[in-house]
């Protein structure tokens, strides 16, 4: 085409070209143009001067554009300018004359397909062939669905690539011969490969160190031969290799797919460097926890043995002088003592018993229980603390409790009793109520309310918010006065979560406070009062034992064991405890834990390790820790039993007791058995002759009762020692037994789980008591 051709502006101006006429057809061309019109895609025939010849209908519908052009004598270049000329073929805007020489080279030389989009957005595949005599056939195929797809399939690659390459994890697309036919962006940004380092490639043998291919190669046989697909969930760690050389931790997923037939593995790799890094700082972070926690345990246990060393002395020999001739000044004075001494071992108490939950370390027990007799035990108990006795303490429980459950009794009575105390502590005047209620009933289990409500001073609600953390004690004023630790409603709290409950406060200052928890429990499916009570047997003295290294403790454990009766010979070391154990001599040997040369662990396992009789005496471990790992390494040595020091006088007679299988024989009376003052004011009540013929009574009654005690404590009757015991109250109250009616009613009042350890105590002072009478 010459430059006469083009406008000014450099527009193609495409004229006319004059029109031959047409040739005449073959006699079947009738046929033919049927024929042609019934094809798919559109058909034309340039002659040899490259004029159209031929086309069908379908050739028009594809071009609409330039339609009216498509005569049969219309040249295949002038066609092509108008079409450009009208905008037709959206790739030529901007190069018309170049791309037009383009499309005309191609159209006299055909190669192959050629793939044209129209202006109406529609692709058309352009197939041309060059006759021997010079024509052009050419069919157009409108390719516009399969472009559609083609470019659907492109933008799903280019977002799988795009996703692909965004995560941060390696990804390795791997063939059945485990060569790499795909990876993405974090091949190089993780690893320092390039793409083209892995394709092609077996990444095993490229990122995987030689220790841990085996494995992966098995597996792929499996997948490859067996058809066993990989766990596409399974992660494996191992270690792998950086493009520099350095190894890391990484977390590999490996996936099975199919490709166009194919076997394929989608294997996965996953930089887990910096979360090994944080699971070390972590361990280490625990196990400085665990050191910090271990320390402070025994930190607290040490301190305990060294507090409770001296308070040994301190508690055990002022309940000592408390019983021999004082004035009342001195008297006085050393019930103080003892007081204070209680007091300060309480503090010990909470804060071990408070280390120990804080640490986890709950020991639950559970065993079958009496709601009734906590409830009653507890407000009894609590009767008798200071401050009380101004005050209305009560309990209530609603009839349909079970009143027989399995829980663990001791830490439940300790939740009570602390929270009663913390009542009357907090209480000046007016009532304490311990109240008990069925929430939920469930098979085979039961959740109950307890509350402590209380008219005491109240409680505001910015404290009510920390009054169950440590060291809290509500009102300030009131808290100094009341004394304590402020861990008790701390130790409550954790006792209850450890139990699976939940604990609360609901208070109006001034107006009272009710501290309540909810338990869960399990219906016993057995009689607990049958089972609760051991049986008592005959008494007799007994020769003990006793390696103690501290004098004050040798003095005090030697005035304890004989004034119950028995005979005593003390060694101050494990060793010397060992070569007096070996005689066969004693019934019971008293070993403290801590003592130089042989300490008493070491000397209970050589006892145990003794031939013959001598190897099962009993032995009592004396401890000044109060842990519970305490008393379990003594057992672990060979101790049947232990007690925590200071060594309280009941305690110490309910485990030999335990030990021995036998009851406490009868102590020599003492002055201090008997009230005389009482007991001549009776006298001169009721004159010589009556006062004779009551004590005759009296003798007779109280030796009928505590033989009662005995047989029902033989038949494991906790109803009938309650019985006897409440009659053997009055009996010894009247009479100025007053140690003996106390203990009577500790007997009355205590729960089946502690009531052996009471009778044992009565029927010593019952006993002792009776002798007293016997004196002028």
């Amino acid at each position: 085409m010459s430059d006469a051709n083009k406008s000014p502006g450099g527009q193609v101006d495409v004229q006319p070209e004059p029109v031959s006429a047409p040739q005449a057809l073959p006699q079947d061309g009738a046929l033919l143009l049927a024929a042609l019109e019934a094809l798919p895609d559109g058909f034309v025939l340039f002659d040899a001067d490259d004029r159209i010849a031929l086309y069908n209908e379908r050739y028009r519908e594809l071009y609409r554009d330039s339609a009216d052009l498509m005569a049969i004598g219309t040249s295949y270049e002038h066609g092509l300018r108008e079409g450009v000329r009208r905008g037709q073929y959206p790739e030529a805007l901007g190069r018309e004359e170049a791309w037009i020489a383009e499309r005309l080279r191609q159209h006299r030389d055909p190669q192959g397909p050629i793939e044209q989009r129209t202006a109406g957005g529609r692709w058309v595949r352009i197939l041309e062939r060059r006759t021997p005599t010079g024509e052009t056939v050419g069919l157009r195929v409108d390719i516009t669905g399969i472009k559609e797809r083609e470019e659907a399939l492109q933008r799903s690659e280019e977002r799988l690539r795009a996703i692909m390459d965004a995560t941060p994890d390696c990804i390795f697309c791997v063939d059945g011969t485990g060569r790499a036919v795909d990876v993405n962006q974090a091949v190089e940004t993780v690893l320092g490969y390039r793409r083209d380092d892995i394709i092609g490639r077996r990444p095993v043998d490229i990122v995987i160190p030689e220790r841990f291919r085996p494995g992966l190669e098995v597996g792929l046989r499996r997948y490859v031969e067996a058809g066993e697909v990989p766990d596409g969930k399974a992660r494996h760690e191992m270690r792998a290799v950086r493009a520099d050389g350095s190894e890391f931790f990484c977390e590999v997923t490996i996936a099975a797919a199919r490709s166009s037939g194919r076997h394929m593995i989608v294997a996965c790799l996953r930089d887990v460097t910096t979360r090994k890094q944080r699971e070390y700082e972590l361990r280490q972070a625990k196990e400085a926890a665990e050191i910090a926690d271990r320390a402070k345990s025994d930190f607290i246990a040490r301190m305990s043995h060294e507090i409770r060393t001296p308070m040994n002395a301190v508690i055990g020999l002022s309940s000592l002088l408390v019983h021999t001739p004082l004035d009342a000044v001195q008297k006085q004075h050393v019930d103080m003592i003892e007081k204070s001494a209680t007091h300060l071992l309480a503090l010990i108490n909470d804060i071990l018993d408070f280390s120990r939950l804080d640490a986890g370390r709950s020991d639950l027990e559970v065993r079958p229980l009496d709601v009734q007799d906590l409830v009653q035990g507890a407000v009894a108990v609590t009767r008798s603390l200071p401050g009380a006795a101004g005050l209305g303490i009560t309990s209530k429980l609603a009839p349909d409790v079970p009143t027989r459950l399995e829980g663990d009794a001791r830490r439940l009575n300790q939740i009570l009793l602390n929270l009663l105390g913390n009542a009357v502590k907090f209480t000046d005047g007016g009532a304490v109520t311990l109240s008990c209620r069925l929430v939920e009933r469930r098979a085979g289990s039961v959740r109950l309310r307890f509350a402590v409500e209380d008219t005491g001073i109240g409680i505001s609600p910015e404290m009510r918010s920390r009054l169950f953390l440590p060291f809290e004690q509500g009102a300030e004023a009131a808290a100094r006065q009341a004394g304590g630790t402020g861990l008790g409603l701390a130790i409550c709290r954790q006792l209850v979560e450890s139990m699976g409950g939940i604990i609360g406060v609901d208070s109006t200052p001034g107006a009272g406070s009710t501290f309540w928890f909810e338990l869960d429990f399990d219906v016993a499916a057995t009689d607990v009062a049958a089972t609760a009570l051991p049986g008592i047997r005959v008494h007799r003295q007994l020769a003990v034992l006793v390696a103690e290294d501290v004098p004050s403790h040798q003095i005090l454990v030697r005035a304890l064991l004989e004034k119950m009766g028995h005979r005593v010979e003390i060694v101050v070391d494990g060793s010397a405890a060992l070569t007096a154990a070996k005689t066969g001599r004693f019934d019971l040997v008293m070993m403290n834990v801590r003592m130089p040369l042989m300490d008493g662990l070491a000397a209970s396992r050589a006892i145990r390790g003794l031939e013959g009789p001598t190897a099962a005496v009993p032995i009592i471990a004396l401890t000044a820790f109060g842990q519970p790992e305490d008393k379990a390494r003594a057992l672990a040595a060979g101790a049947d039993d232990c007690l925590a020091k200071p060594i309280r006088p009941l305690e110490l007679a309910a485990v030999i007791e335990r030990m021995s299988g036998r009851t406490m024989p009868v102590l020599p009376a003492v002055e201090e058995d008997m009230d005389r003052v009482a007991l001549e004011e009776l006298r001169q009540s009721v004159g010589e002759e009556a006062f004779a013929r009551l004590l005759v009574r009296f003798r007779q009654d109280a030796d009928e009762s505590l033989g009662e005690v005995e047989a029902a404590a033989q038949a494991c009757d906790p109803a009938r020692l309650r019985k006897a015991a409440h009659r053997l109250a009055g009996l010894f109250g009247q009479f100025g037994a007053t140690g003996a009616a106390e203990d009577a009613a500790a007997v009355e009042l205590a729960s089946d789980d502690d009531i052996a350890r009471h009778v044992t105590v009565l029927l010593t002072s019952g006993r002792r008591a009776l002798a007293a009478m016997e004196r002028p």
